[in-house]
């Protein structure tokens, strides 16, 4: 018990870093110089498992709550955020923008999850809006969200880069096997109806050969588009369901007609 830096007084402090003990603050100081020891404790040093103790645990658990701490105090800083007011002029120009091309948007309260995470804005010198879009692959059961993607972009491109043999990424080819292996013919793509009503349905089939924005214009988005990716073979089935949930009244003829036929109309309101 002895101090480690006079040698002569018994120790009463130890050094959470080094381990080194002292008696007195100038020796503690003293330590610090001669060892270039910051005097804290190294947090994340590696504690082998025959050795971890209650006391190590209850430190990793201070550690983490004081990095959620940082990440929150993080969140509300103004400078690392930027100025409220320069986002939501941006929000602003977004929307406003989007009205202007006859895109119905709607935003959420800013509390709300698909608010936090909509990363949309209008690109003022290429004078189009970068969407953030989320993929679903029902046939597959997985999805995958898009970030600034030019709404000026034909629907079949950004499909190709999903499904496309040698446009495509390799382990998204990998995970929608079903997709590759049929003709893009046989793939539609549907927007999800973000406007819930009685008379209209829960989905828009899209023109595959017409850019994002001529397939969104008339239509009313809720912070970003989610479009779901069917097949062929399932598209009357997924159709049959959402008919059933929304007891729309659509024809009974015109669904048993695509049942059998699969003869689809770009643009109709299913």
């Amino acid at each position: 018990n002895q101090c480690s830096t006079c040698k002569k007084n018994e120790a009463k402090y130890t050094c959470p870093s080094c381990l080194r003990k002292s008696c007195c603050v100038s020796c503690v100081k003293q330590h610090k110089t001669n060892h270039s020891c910051s005097g804290q404790r190294n947090r994340v040093a590696y504690v082998p498992l025959g050795e971890f103790a209650d006391r190590h645990l209850l430190n990793d658990y201070h550690f983490l709550e004081d990095v959620a701490r940082v990440a929150d105090n993080s969140k509300r800083d103004s400078i690392i955020q930027g100025p409220k007011r320069s986002r939501r002029k941006m929000l602003n120009i977004f929307r406003n923008e989007s009205r202007n091309l006859g895109i119905n948007v709607k935003i959420m309260p800013e509390k709300f999850t698909k608010r936090s995470e909509n990363t949309t804005y209008w690109h003022i010198r290429d004078k189009c809006i970068l969407w953030r879009i989320k993929w679903i692959f029902p046939q597959e059961q997985v999805d995958f969200v898009d970030d600034r993607v030019k709404d000026t972009l034909l629907v079949s491109s950004l499909l190709n880069r999903f499904i496309h043999p040698s446009e495509g990424d390799p382990m998204l080819l990998h995970r929608l096997k079903r997709y590759c292996k049929v003709s893009h013919q046989d793939i539609y793509v549907l927007l999800k109806n973000d406007c819930k009503e009685t008379h209209v349905s829960s989905y828009f089939i899209l023109d595959k050969d017409k850019s994002l924005r001529d397939n969104l214009i008339g239509k009313t988005i809720v912070e970003f588009p989610t479009l779901v990716v069917v097949l062929h073979n399932a598209l009357c089935d997924f159709l049959d369901k959402k008919n059933a949930d929304q007891s729309s009244g659509l024809d009974l003829a015109l669904l048993i007609t695509a049942k059998y036929t699969m003869h689809f109309d770009f643009g109709i309101v299913l």
